[in-house]
């Protein structure tokens, strides 16, 4: 009976190494491909959104980049009856500033109690707090509403303020993580030197998670920056109306005339300026922040 030959064993291994690099090549190729097609999804939006609102304001036709080009949308943002964009803008800093230093440093103070102190039932509370997380918010929008409505506070930029600045579950989850890869013996040096639990927070806790606290800073910021549910609700007055309800009643307003895309565009790349200029200025405390909280040494 017939053997048939068997391979010797370099060229099986030769062999097998081929069929690896080809695996290879060709899960790089696939993924390359798929992260090209996601580049294109989020890019094309913003160069659609800029070339429109230089638009002329003759021109209703999409176009890839406008044969006629003008800033006459811009101009109509900053100078519209309607809605005034820089308005807008600083009542949302007001807004929105506040509650997120307050919010972080009640966050922060929450996460160094689970994370370095010991006491009783902490196990539960953290259990709780993190629980709080899978509420959604809109089933407890009208509740809260009618709470508000109650104490008069509806109609003010109050209900958009004061329950931020008792923190954020999402936070205080974070800030746990990261606190708790921070040596335990700096706390005890710091409680041995005299320090509270108060004042170790502030001067030995902070200055080690600033880059902790600028990602969660950011994140909480542009959150706040979007929001258009709660100014919706409960700012009625224009003198307190935030940058996102304005720029919707800026796209009302001029939604019949013929150059409507470029107006509401021109409002769109206006309030993106701010975000550019905070992750521009933070992204390095930012990208740190988020990923020195799921290492721990």
């Amino acid at each position: 009976m017939a053997v048939s030959p068997a391979f010797p064993q370099g060229e099986r291994k030769r062999k097998n190494r081929v069929k690896e690099d080809t695996g290879s090549i060709v899960f790089k190729i696939v993924a390359y491909i798929l992260l090209v097609f996601g580049l294109v999804l989020v890019v094309v939006p913003f160069f659609i959104i800029v070339s429109t609102s230089l638009q002329d304001r003759n021109v209703n036709v999409f176009s890839w980049w406008p044969e006629r080009s003008g800033w006459d949308a811009y101009e109509l943002v900053f100078t519209s009856e309607r809605s005034n964009i820089l308005v807008g803008f600083l009542n949302t800093m007001w807004i929105v500033v506040p509650s997120m230093l307050v919010s972080l440093f009640v966050s922060g103070l929450a996460a160094f109690a689970y994370a370095k102190l010991h006491f009783r039932a902490k196990k539960i509370m953290y259990a709780v707090t993190i629980a709080t997380m899978s509420i959604p918010g809109t089933v407890l929008m009208m509740p809260s509403y009618l709470w508000y409505s109650i104490i008069g506070w509806a109609q003010s930029p109050l209900p958009l303020i004061i329950p931020g600045c008792f923190g954020s579950a999402a936070a205080v989850f974070f800030f746990t993580q990261y606190f708790s890869g921070i040596p335990q013996s700096l706390v005890e040096a710091g409680q041995m030197d005299g320090m509270s639990f108060l004042r170790c927070y502030i001067t030995v806790m902070i200055p080690l998670a600033v880059p902790a606290f600028v990602g969660q800073g950011i994140l909480a910021f542009v959150g706040g920056y979007n929001d258009y549910m709660g100014p919706l609700l409960y700012l009625s007055r224009t003198d307190v109306k935030t940058l996102a309800f304005m720029l919707v009643e800026l796209q009302s307003y001029y939604g019949g005339q013929r150059n409507s895309d470029a107006i509401s565009c021109a409002g769109a790349v206006v309030a993106l300026i701010p975000i550019i200029v905070l992750y521009l200025a933070g992204h390095k405390f930012f990208v740190g922040g988020l990923t020195a909280g799921g290492v721990k040494e």
